[in-house]
């Protein structure tokens, strides 16, 4: 619960020293008392200070209590008034139910009059507080969904933010912090993040990096942002949603302040989706340097603006589609790369790993559909892909050649006099005796031949093939 700030004004020392007295020993939770024998030194404070509750006099000298009033109702609007004094009258209360004043006690009074209406303002200040907040979180998310926001007054808000996935890790700490030290706040979603909204009153940068000291991960980062104008909320939020992806690219946890850091030019799609159809280009003319070079300047490009490393991830998806298809992947392999591809948490991983598509295909150099003999691109299929369990005859068709199946076999047939089932099996056969002779494992042998799902089999068509098994024909070899 935020601390209440009530200020006494009266120019009689003895009068204002004995109502803070009544107020501070009724010892109400939460709550801070301020003192000034001068209207002129209660405005001079209230220039550059919150105040919730002003109990003041009516007949000061300099600045009667109606003229601080109404200073005070041009400050701080929200402010909660009582008005004490001995000089009472149906035009003064008059004149001070303009601001808003609903209190107006007469000197002397009880103590317990004056405590009764203290806690009734106090009451509606918090509440007051609760509906401002609920009223700025609303109003913040309006503007970022671009909702008709017709009035909105001059209301600061604060807020800070992180990606949904942490908040399991976080957020009940966060909360228990807030809460410790008295900060009334919001929570909310925006684009798949947690966002806190709290009163512009409060600083939250050292709970904040008190909380991130004792996350044991690197990939964390929280923005905030306090005092910002409620008219810039959508430009505030996109800047904030933009720099949680900074240790993508930075691999650091992070507080960041958002009015203290630069507002970041983000790269366009266009413009990333013409870099990435250059790396296409290039690499359908099997120009890999020229693959790498562009390469180099996407990564560059996409860590000086924080590029969304969603969209980064699926254009890389998109440009190896096609390629892999040409290869001969099988819809579960580019399944299989995509959902590794989409689950790395840098930029430095996500590097390495086009990197090493890149020297796979250039060492490759797209060897497959290089001859103009279906027959003889079959063998080169067979070649690359031979420790696959699910190359068949009938998976090139479909995947590969695009093919009628039971024409490719007969093609095939014609082409190399021979079945292409009879051919696949020598291959791996051959294969399979030329790794027992190296000492390798029957069990590694039938998976790097493509058995792995049928070890027996494999034994079977071995000892068919030679009139050993597998074992014996290791044991044979080695001898």
């Amino acid at each position: 619960m935020e601390t209440i700030k009530v200020m006494v004004v009266d120019d009689e020392e003895l009068n204002a020293d004995g109502i803070a007295e009544i107020i501070t020993q009724e010892q109400i939770p939460h709550l801070e008392v301020i003192t000034f024998y001068s209207s002129l030194q209660a405005v001079e404070y209230l220039l550059n200070n919150k105040i919730d509750v002003l109990l003041t006099d009516i007949n000061m000298p300099q600045l009667s209590g109606l003229e601080l009033i109404n200073q005070v109702h041009s400050l701080q609007p929200d402010m909660r008034i009582i008005i004490l004094t001995g000089y009472g009258s149906l035009e003064y209360a008059t004149e001070a139910m303009k601001y808003g004043v609903r209190y107006f006690l007469q000197k002397p009074c009880m103590p317990k009059q004056l405590l009764d209406a203290l806690n009734e303002v106090i009451k509606e200040r918090r509440h007051l507080n609760q509906l401002n907040l609920m009223e700025l979180k609303h109003l913040a998310e309006s503007f970022f969904y671009e909702e008709d926001v017709k009035e909105y007054g001059e209301n600061e808000f604060s807020f800070f933010i992180y990606s949904n996935e942490f908040h399991k890790t976080i957020g009940a700490k966060l909360t228990k912090e807030l809460k410790k030290r008295e900060i009334e706040f919001l929570v909310g979603e925006i684009e798949k993040c947690t966002i806190f909204y709290y009163l512009s009153r409060y600083s939250v940068a050292t709970l904040l990096e008190t909380v991130l000291a004792s996350y044991s991960g690197d990939e964390l980062v929280i923005c905030y942002l306090e005092h910002s104008p409620i008219e810039e909320a959508k430009k505030k939020m996109e800047q904030a949603l933009h720099y949680l992806n900074w240790s993508f690219y930075h691999q650091q946890k992070k507080v960041l302040c958002l009015e203290a850091e630069p507002e970041i030019k983000q790269t366009t799609t266009g413009a990333m989706e013409t870099l990435f159809s250059r790396v296409k280009r290039s690499l359908a003319e099997e120009d890999y340097s020229q693959s790498k070079e562009l390469l180099e300047r996407i990564f560059l490009e996409a860590r000086s603006t924080i590029f969304s490393p969603t969209r980064l991830k699926k254009a890389f998806l998109s440009m190896f589609f096609s390629v892999f298809v040409t290869q001969g992947k099988s819809f579960a392999e580019i399944s299989d790369f995509e959902t590794q591809l989409l689950a790395l948490s840098t930029s430095r991983q996500l590097k390495k790993c086009v990197g090493e598509v890149m020297e796979e295909l250039e060492e490759a150099n797209l060897v497959i559909l290089k001859s103009n003999s279906i027959a003889e691109n079959m063998n080169l299929i067979v070649e690359k892909y031979y420790s696959d369990p699910r190359l068949t005859l009938k998976w090139i068709a479909e995947n590969v050649l695009f093919m009628n199946v039971e024409h490719l076999g007969r093609v095939y047939q014609k082409e190399m006099g021979e079945k292409f089932s009879t051919h696949l099996l020598d291959f791996r056969l051959n294969k399979a005796k030329r790794l027992l002779e190296d000492g390798r494992k029957v069990y590694e042998v039938a998976e790097l031949t493509g058995y792995r799902d049928n070890p027996d089999y494999f034994n079977k068509v071995f000892k068919k093939s030679t009139g050993l098994t597998p074992l014996k024909y290791s044991k044979t070899y080695l001898k």
